[in-house]
């Protein structure tokens, strides 16, 4: 299989692009990559769009898709309920935020996990909330220097993970000069389908500072920004959160993609403000190019674990910051440090 062929050819579905050479068996092929990316919800909805026969493969696991998101959408609020019940100050990002106020459906934009955002303060109180629910703890996520996660799972085949945050990017590892403040997140929250998800804007921002964590895998995530570049954001506001929360190259990476593959418009002044250095730029597009914008294992490279997130920072003051935070993260590694659910929580 090659991947750069195949992705391509996703790609001009999802742009409406060469139709003469969209075929059932040619779709066949494209199944597994697309599940990869988990972009098969949305190839089919293009595919729906022009009125295309649609594989029974592909409608099978897109019912399961619609199945696994409807799951998740009802146990995040009822988790919202729990939380509020107790006075738990929570919002639910990333993967859900996105299915709930950027795409058409919720089932369009797949997601394991939810993600939830608190404050260090309120681990205990949300850890009893959850354990309260039937959520069980993950013992080996307290390591974790930024979350803990639980799982849950009622209708069978269809388990429900949640990952805590107190932290978003961490501050002893390669993301560590990112300001990520959940408190003013959680102040700028508001309610859609029962469930407490971020500002528009700080959904932005919460996308562009995990673009350097997955080095744009799966690339459902350049999907991502090729919506929300449909929105009407404050976009000033989006600029200079993003320069103080120093996320502006992820965000400027992710719109860029979306651009380049997805036909996203983005206003070209919006785009040289957070525009990165020329060679930060051209170093980020070259490591995105060919079939390595489409390969599963990027995060096994050095190339990418190390070298593309300190590229996605937002100068040389950030990647010595970073570099400088990791002697504290090989002491939490080496069991010289705790995290901060070790403290809470004790061991599991």
């Amino acid at each position: 299989m090659d991947d750069k062929l195949d992705g391509d050819m996703l790609f001009d579905i999802l742009n409406g692009k060469n139709r003469s050479e969209w075929s059932s068996t040619r779709l066949d092929s494209l199944l597994t990559l697309a599940g990869d990316h988990g972009l098969i919800a949305l190839v089919q909805d293009a595919l729906q769009k022009w009125q295309f026969e649609i594989p029974g493969d592909w409608n099978d696991i897109t019912v399961d898709l619609a199945l696994n998101s409807s799951v998740h959408v009802k146990a995040a609020a009822e988790l919202n309920i729990a939380f509020s019940a107790a006075q738990i100050d929570a919002v639910f990002a990333k993967g859900l935020a996105l299915a709930l106020t950027v795409y058409d459906r919720p089932a369009l934009r797949p997601f394991v996990d939810i993600d939830v955002l608190i404050e260090p303060r309120s681990l205990k109180g949300a850890d009893a909330v959850l354990r309260k629910l039937g959520y069980v703890l993950d013992s080996k996520s307290v390591t974790n220097p930024i979350e803990c996660s639980y799982s849950r799972e009622r209708l069978p085949g269809f388990p429900v993970q949640i990952d805590l945050h107190w932290s978003y990017t961490g501050d002893d590892g390669l993301q560590a000069p990112a300001r990520i403040p959940i408190s003013e997140i959680l102040s700028r929250s508001k309610i859609v389908k029962d469930i407490r998800v971020p500002s528009d804007e700080d959904t932005l921002l919460l996308a562009a500072a995990n673009m350097p964590r997955k080095a744009a895998q799966p690339l459902m995530l350049v999907a991502d920004f090729a919506w929300i570049a449909r929105k009407r954001l404050d976009w000033n506001t989006c600029v200079e959160r993003a320069t103080s929360w120093h996320v502006r190259t992820g965000m400027w990476l992710g719109f860029q993609l979306a651009s380049m593959h997805l036909g996203a418009t983005v206003d070209s002044d919006f785009m040289k403000r957070i525009e990165p250095s020329s060679a930060r730029r051209d170093w980020l597009l070259n490591s995105l190019s060919g079939a390595q914008l489409w390969s599963c294992d990027k995060h096994r490279q050095q190339r990418y674990s190390i070298a593309f997130k300190l590229k996605c920072l937002d100068s040389t003051l950030d990647e010595l910051r970073a570099i400088c935070a990791l002697p504290k993260g090989l002491l939490r590694k080496f069991g010289l440090s705790k995290t901060w659910s070790q403290k809470q929580l004790g061991p599991k």
